[in-house]
């Protein structure tokens, strides 16, 4: 409150080469004289049908339409998975067709879908020890492919109760469904239970490995 009183008189009277863009994903947290003074514009995830769309646009400049189409005939999955990474905002997804900054991304991916191809297939104890630790010793690292097996275990919670759901991690609803089938449910919310008191762990600065290790007996 403090510091948005402090703002208000600047925000009323900016200097002439300035403008402010206040971004909040809750207006309702700023106060009514800051709210008053400010044009308020709601922004929303784009889907990816219109992402799409937007990428293939004939305005678009040559060389995006050419990398474009390229993947689409030669890599389709791979731009599948770019409008799926991009999470909603067009700016990612122009950026993650430059090969060398979607690549890390696509390997976190192909790891954790590797993941749950083992924990569907049970009894690969050692192999899914070893396709945790083979995650990074880096905190942030490891924190950022577990949020993505928690999405990937979130999604075939939601296909054992609805083919239909919307999908945050796998891109081919087919093989998630072929998937989904290896698992009971209470053994999927098990292991999303697991993931996430690992990642609360980690945020509290526990040992990266033996998390990891713990997280495999538990999954």
């Amino acid at each position: 409150v403090q510091a948005q009183n402090a703002l208000l008189l600047t925000l009323e009277e900016p200097p002439s080469f300035v403008l402010f863009f206040l971004l909040a994903d809750d207006a309702g947290v700023l106060l009514e004289t800051i709210r008053s003074r400010a044009p308020i514009l709601r922004m929303q995830p784009v889907t990816e049908q219109d992402m799409e769309a937007y990428l293939k646009d004939p305005a678009r400049d040559a060389a995006t339409r050419r990398t474009v189409a390229t993947l689409c005939t030669e890599a389709p999955a791979e731009f599948a998975a770019i409008l799926r990474m991009a999470n909603g905002r067009i700016g990612s997804a122009l950026e993650l067709l430059e090969s060398a900054r979607r690549a890390p991304l696509l390997e976190d991916r192909a790891k954790v879908s590797h993941i749950c191809q083992l924990l569907g297939q049970r009894n690969h104890a050692d192999a899914l020890l070893g396709a945790l630790l083979a995650f990074s010793t880096n905190r942030e690292e490891v924190s950022g492919r577990l949020l993505l097996l928690e999405s990937a275990l979130r999604d075939l919670i939601a296909l054992h109760y609805s083919e239909r759901a919307a999908l945050l991690f796998f891109t081919d609803r087919e093989a998630a469904l072929e998937l989904c089938s290896l698992f009971t449910a209470p053994h999927l919310l098990d292991a999303a239970a697991a993931t996430r008191r690992t990642l609360n762990a980690l945020a509290a600065n526990g040992n990266v490995r033996l998390l990891l290790v713990q997280l495999s007996g538990q999954l």
